[in-house]
């Protein structure tokens, strides 16, 4: 009989422990996927914030080559204004 209560209390302390080393396992899983959302999610916002630099930095380059084309022709008006 005693033997039978130490079996089952044995059993029992047992299952616990493998109930918690799988919650700590399925913890361990479960950090690693946040941790891996969240690189992904860093790696995509700077992919974007990139893409958004490239975008703005190609816009300043065609209005700056506008701005030289707008002087250029305002040079060329002028010296039409002095030839005339």
């Amino acid at each position: 009989m005693e033997r039978e209560k130490r079996e089952k209390l044995l059993s029992s302390i047992a299952l616990k422990e493998l109930k918690t080393k799988k919650e700590k396992t399925l913890l361990k899983e479960k950090a690693k996927a946040i941790k891996a959302r969240d690189k992904q999610k860093e790696i995509l916002e700077e992919a974007g914030s990139r893409a958004k630099r490239t975008t703005a930095n190609a816009r300043v380059s065609i209005l700056w080559k506008n701005v030289h084309e707008i002087e250029a022709d305002i040079q060329l008006l002028e010296n039409m204004i002095k030839e005339i």
